[in-house]
């Protein structure tokens, strides 16, 4: 009686362990799911990311050549025809695993940068102050673009044999709102002529820089020292000379700059021998008065076609380069004719 009692008994534990091996095969199947999934999603990843940088690379290309690097004579309105060839070229010289890109959508217009409307807008507005010209580039890879879209290598397993991958950009050409050290002329202008750029911007239209009352009636422009209180001639010599060493700052808008009037022989002097027949980046401030601190509105380009030495009565002769590429620039500012190098905003 107590063999057959010994031999009904179950070993301990056996029952447990065959559930166990049960929940970890099936844990290993979902384990594997995941691992499979996630080589997948990574791999899309990295396409997406090829896409990026080729829309980012694309849209940038465009939108720089909105405003040919070749002022004064650059044109107005902004090259939407030339912008948007570069940009399409541009999607050609980038990859995705390996294999040349082939085709993207490009779109030109104004972009207002306070998203009010958002989006792009066509090229025939009336451009207002926020408005600024840009190039926007849509990569993708799906069915009948850039060698179809990606072939998962697991995910097919549960029936997701392709996905498609998208990725866009947009390049602005803006006008700057800070200009890098070495970059400004120590001339300022006073932000109501700036305002009438479109009254000044050809040869017909230049007029005089003096410390004498403008034409208009406006009071047009004076030296600056920038941040420094030093109205010596030698400091001012040196701002104009290229070869002396000496850079303008860095300068931002916002910030407050001497303004120093005065005629010195040798600052026009050394503006005829360095500066005419050049484009030169200076600073709007709010308004002119001599010897005083002024903050800092935006930036301007000015084409000086001629110095003309008179003694008291000296005096620069310019007029506002439109549409002009202000290398050396950033950020975002009032728009009086410069743009800064293109920016991406999306």
């Amino acid at each position: 009686m107590r063999e057959t009692r010994r031999r009904l008994t179950t070993e301990p534990g056996g029952g447990q362990c065959g559930a166990v091996i049960v929940m970890v095969a099936l844990l290993l199947v979902v384990f594997v799911g995941f691992a499979a999934m996630a080589i997948d999603i990574g791999r899309l990843l990295v396409v997406r990311n090829e896409l990026q940088n080729a829309a980012d690379a694309a849209a940038l290309a465009g939108a720089s050549n909105l405003v040919p690097q070749t002022p004064p004579a650059s044109p107005a309105p902004p090259a939407w025809a030339m912008g948007a060839t570069v940009a399409d070229g541009s999607i050609g010289l980038n990859k995705s695993e390996n294999a040349v890109l082939a085709d993207g959508e490009v779109s030109t217009g104004y972009w207002n940068y306070d998203h009010f409307p958002s989006g792009l807008q066509g090229t025939g507005i009336t451009p207002g102050p926020r408005d600024f010209p840009a190039v926007r580039v849509g990569v993708r890879r799906s069915e009948g673009n850039n060698g179809g879209p990606v072939r998962n290598l697991f995910a097919a397993i549960i029936g997701i044999r392709t996905s498609d991958v998208a990725a866009a950009a947009t390049a602005v050409m803006t006008s700057p709102g800070q200009a890098e050290e070495g970059v400004l002329f120590p001339l300022v202008i006073n932000q109501a002529l700036a305002e009438r750029a479109s009254y000044h911007n050809t040869y017909a239209g230049r007029f005089k820089i003096t410390n004498e009352h403008h034409t208009d009636g406006i009071n047009g422009s004076y030296w600056t020292t920038f941040f420094q209180n030093n109205n010596s001639n030698k400091y001012v010599k040196d701002l104009i000379d290229p070869g002396s060493g000496v850079d303008a700052p860095a300068l931002s808008i916002g910030e407050v700059i001497q303004i120093d009037p005065g005629v010195r022989a040798i600052d026009y002097a050394l503006t005829l021998d360095h500066w005419k027949n050049e484009v030169v980046k200076v600073a709007v401030v709010q308004t002119l008065d001599g010897n005083s601190q002024q903050p800092v509105v935006g930036f301007v380009c000015l084409y000086i076609t001629d110095v003309h030495k008179k003694g008291a009565h000296s005096y620069v002769e310019v007029y506002f380069a439109p549409n002009c590429y202000a290398g050396g620039t950033r950020g975002v500012g009032p728009n009086y004719g410069a743009y800064a190098p293109p920016t991406l905003v999306q």
